[in-house]
């Protein structure tokens, strides 16, 4: 059997991921309009889609035409001034923009191959921050948060169970709240072993958002990857933005040094 290379697979992986990309120039319009529609499934159910409105021969506009808001009214969300407010807010921390319904995003042609993924991982997170709320899935094993309990007791370190903290754009719970330690407070969550990457983008803007006001404070992050495959991209993501990332299989007492701080980074 003759042996594969990177190159190899990575060149058959793309090949069949461009026949599962449409892209299409819209009937019906004289602007030349292009729709593509990309395998990202939000909380898997629909298919990410949105347009490319030419603005000039070097500018293109990224428009989903209000379909993400449409998703999230269809499953209950009512649209209030103050849900928009935070859309719109979440959206802006990701590069974006909000007008009317519809997510946003401006870009010269000679990015746009890099401009439609960031595009479609942005309509993706906005959809599954919300939506994922609703659906019945295992987020995290109650043994695995009972773990880093126990390690944090051992340790001495005083904490709050599911605590809410502020943020720039509104408020989130975390697992675990531990206010005093030599290293500076810290917020820990623990993720489960399902829908691995939108967990991973969604913590992402979490992280992010609680961090921009509370200065000082430190966010690490135990995921399961016993009963879950994370990928490498989804690990990269959540440790852009956290102070510390530890799969649950190496988890452990040992981590949590009492003379430097429950979260000493390695």
């Amino acid at each position: 059997m003759k042996r594969l290379l990177a190159k190899d697979i990575r060149k058959a992986y793309l090949a069949a991921y461009a026949q599962l990309v449409d892209c299409e120039i819209l009937p019906g319009n004289s602007e030349g309009i292009v729709g593509i529609s990309v395998p990202l499934h939000i909380v898997g159910q629909s298919r990410v889609e949105f347009q490319l409105i030419p603005l000039s021969e070097s500018e293109l506009l990224l428009s989903d035409g209000g379909r993400t808001i449409q998703e999230l009214q269809l499953s209950g969300y009512a649209l209030t001034g103050a849900f928009s407010a935070k859309i719109a807010a979440a959206v802006e921390v990701m590069g974006a923009k909000l007008a009317g319904h519809a997510i946003l995003l401006q870009c010269g042609t000679a990015v746009i191959g890099a401009t439609v993924q960031r595009f479609a991982e942005i309509i993706k997170t906005v959809g599954d921050f919300y939506l994922a709320r609703r659906v019945p899935v295992e987020l995290k094993r109650p043994e695995v948060v009972d773990r880093v309990g126990r390690a944090l007791t051992e340790a001495g370190s005083g904490f709050e169970l599911e605590r809410r903290l502020p943020g720039r754009i509104e408020a989130h719970r975390v697992d675990f709240f531990i206010p005093r330690n030599g290293a500076g407070p810290w917020a820990v969550e623990v993720l489960g072993p399902q829908q691995t990457h939108s967990q991973a983008m969604i913590w992402d803007y979490r992280c992010r958002d609680i961090k921009g006001v509370n200065p000082g404070l430190n966010v690490g992050i135990i995921f399961d990857d016993e009963r879950g495959s994370w990928s490498d991209m989804s690990r990269k993501i959540l440790k852009s933005s956290a102070d510390l990332v530890v799969p649950s299989s190496e988890f452990g007492g040992s981590i949590f040094p009492v003379d430097s701080g429950p979260f000493r980074r390695h």
